[in-house]
């Protein structure tokens, strides 16, 4: 459990207890002394030279994806260094007006973004990373605000960047093809001619690897308190934040994470297919490189994971609510189908050994050889010793499956891009729910009055369970970003005075000093009657169902009810022989919803009280979700503005019979 600082419960300023954790660390901001990801890298180039360290799966004419094929840690750091060397020969990524230089990376996951990256590092270069599924506006505002002059991309993202530079002349100067040594020389002139017609110089990476080799050249290395990298928060409203990760932020979440027993290892095996762009992935990646194990990146298709998997065969996996809750889905949905003597082994055998974890033990010979092992060999999850989660909050009965199931710690952290990876995260030998940990080493953690919303740092109860105190998540420690890039006010807004981050996230701390979150500060609205409303915690309560997807609640400000949108779960349709469109799914998708909300004791004015149903997912590519999956609401707003109006009317018109 997390232990309380004597003497900071302060309820007359409506500050809970400062909390940290037990492991005794502090503020270093170092791995082992090693201030940057740079040194971290080179330590493990010289621990471990001859390992496989980045991995890809090479493509036949018909688009087949082969075996993994691997380049060793000397060989990687070796094309890293010749590409710092090509960049400072073409004389690239010239420094901006705050001295800061840096270079573009607007890609899927794939082995060129190691090359590029540890590459600027060598040469005091900054990445800024950009979601491969961003479109031509979002680039636009980036590449304006930080003045980048230079992209690393694939052929994929050429139309976009090349938009950019027609729409901003001299804005970009040069692009570096990722794939383009993989191209022919017709398709690669024709992308050559596509970006000089906006402006843009195109090489390959071979080339300036190249360039780079021909021409040696000092190295010139980053400081700890220098910027890693910048992460572009996918705001759910208004433009994108540009957070600045420092080294040795990063560096001390790492250090942080390990000194409580999540150590890598030599023999570890990661599948690098969340976002770059996103701390968790990159967070992950570096640890990886620390102990000297082996990253392969996925085909690019997020459809064809499972293939990446069986092939890949990873000791660790990483990964998100949304995908594990698919992998749930999927495994009960072909347990149902089976039925008989099969289904009821398996529920006797998840019963069991869901038991078990009461009692400490997540393996049994008996079960594991009759059900789980084959399981776990067919998805390709026979080596796998660890699985982490975050990002969004998970279900209990999902992750109580999964450690079952698996026969492994599956760790729930918590945090965000200002906390440069994590704010807290679970024990590896916590099998408990309900709860994401204790505050990591290298921070402390504290909840602070949120008066509106009835939360208090004094309560002792909640839905009628104990709890020490409710309130806002604050944080600081050797783990605070930098501040957003020419964003004072925004960043003044997020870290006060004390250096306190302010989360946004509503916790309590359970009786045992683990932190609990349930609810949300911002996106809260209030409706006519004076209640407030948290619309992402009631959308994570709807969607619990199995027939529901996803769901964007909203309340007018001038209503005294709650309507929704729903999405409904498009294999469970399928598997019901129910249409989307029809009126008797719209009453059993609105039942079910009622009671998701009433098993969760919602209050009345938190239950949706109409809903539209919307047969088209939610997306990226539709514009209503941020590359980080969460919902944008403006834009659903405005999107779904005629039916909103329409259920208000109905809804009235009801009350007025």
């Amino acid at each position: 459990m997390s232990i309380e600082v004597p003497n900071t419960f302060r309820p007359d300023l409506g500050l809970g207890s400062i909390r940290r954790n037990p492991v005794p660390y502090g503020p270093e901001l170092s791995v082992d002394g090693m201030r940057t990801l740079l040194e971290v890298f080179y330590r493990s180039v010289q621990t471990f030279p001859n390992n496989p360290c980045v991995g890809w799966r090479p493509m036949d004419k018909a688009g087949n994806a082969g075996d993994y094929q691997w380049l060793t840690y000397e060989q990687t750091y070796e094309r890293a260094v010749n590409f710092g060397c090509g960049l400072q020969y073409l004389q690239l990524c010239p420094p901006n007006e705050d001295n800061l230089r840096m270079l573009g990376f607007f890609a899927k996951n794939r082995l060129e973004w190691v090359v590029g990256e540890i590459g600027s590092y060598t040469q005091g270069v900054i990445p800024l990373p950009f979601y491969d599924t961003l479109g031509a506006d979002s680039v636009e505002y980036v590449v304006n605000q930080t003045n980048v002059k230079d992209m690393v991309c694939t052929s994929l993202e050429m139309s976009t960047v090349v938009e950019v530079a027609k729409a901003n002349p001299g804005s970009l100067v040069t692009v570096i093809l990722m794939d383009g040594d993989f191209l022919s020389t017709e398709e690669l002139q024709k992308i050559r001619d596509t970006g000089a017609s906006a402006g843009l110089q195109v090489y390959t990476m071979g080339e300036v690897e190249k360039l780079g080799k021909e021409h040696p050249c000092p190295l010139f290395l980053p400081k700890g308190d220098d910027i890693a990298f910048f992460c572009y928060t996918s705001g759910t409203t208004g433009n994108p934040k540009g957070a600045l990760i420092q080294h040795q932020g990063l560096l001390s979440s790492l250090q942080a994470i390990r000194r409580t027993g999540t150590d890598l290892e030599e023999s570890d095996v990661h599948l690098s297919y969340l976002p770059l762009p996103h701390v968790f992935e990159r967070g992950v990646m570096h640890s990886v490189f620390y102990g000297g194990g082996r990253v392969g990146f996925y085909q690019g298709d997020t459809l064809k994971i499972l293939e990446d998997i069986q092939a890949l065969r990873p000791t660790i996996f990483p990964s998100v609510p949304r995908l594990l809750n698919r992998v749930y889905d999927k495994i009960i949905a072909g347990v149902q189908e089976a039925g008989g003597i099969k289904q009821w082994l398996f529920e006797k055998a998840l019963a069991s050994k869901i038991a078990a974890m009461k009692n400490g033990s997540l393996k049994s010979t008996i079960w594991d050889t009759l059900v789980f092992g084959p399981l776990k060999k067919r998805i390709g999850f026979d080596r796998v010793r660890l699985m982490m989660t975050g990002s969004a909050p998970i279900a209990d009965h999902v992750l109580n499956f999964l450690r079952a199931a698996f026969g492994v710690p599956v760790q729930e952290g918590y945090g965000q891009t200002e906390s440069s990876l994590a704010i807290t995260n679970t024990a590896l030998d916590d099998f408990t729910v309900g709860h994401v940990g204790i505050p990591t080493p290298n921070c402390e953690v504290r909840l602070i009055d949120v008066p509106e919303m009835g939360y208090l740092c004094t309560d002792k109860n909640h839905n009628d369970l104990p709890c020490v105190g409710r309130g806002e998540v604050v944080f600081r420690g050797a783990n605070v970003f930098a501040g957003y890039y020419k964003m004072p006010e925004k960043t003044a807004d997020t870290i006060d005075e004390q250096g306190w981050v302010h989360t946004g996230d509503i916790g309590l701390w359970t009786m045992d000093g683990k932190l609990k979150i349930i609810d949300r500060k911002k996106n809260i609205f209030k409706l006519s009657q004076g209640e407030y409303v948290a619309a992402e915690k009631i959308e994570n309560v709807v969607t619990r169902s199995p027939m529901i997807a996803m769901c964007f609640v909203y309340g007018d400000s001038l209503q005294s009810q709650l309507v929704a949108i729903v999405v409904p779960d498009e294999e469970y349709l399928a598997a019901n022989n129910m249409d989307p469109r029809s009126g008797e799914t719209k009453k059993a998708l609105m039942d079910s919803l009622q009671s998701e909300t009433a098993a969760a004791e919602l209050k009345g004015f938190e239950i949706p009280k109409m809903i539209h149903v919307e047969p088209e997912v939610f997306s990226v590519d539709n514009g209503l979700l941020t590359p980080t999956f969460k919902l944008k609401r403006q834009q659903a707003k405005e999107r779904y503005q005629t039916e909103i109006d329409n259920m208000y009317a109905q809804l009235n018109s009801k009350a007025k019979l």
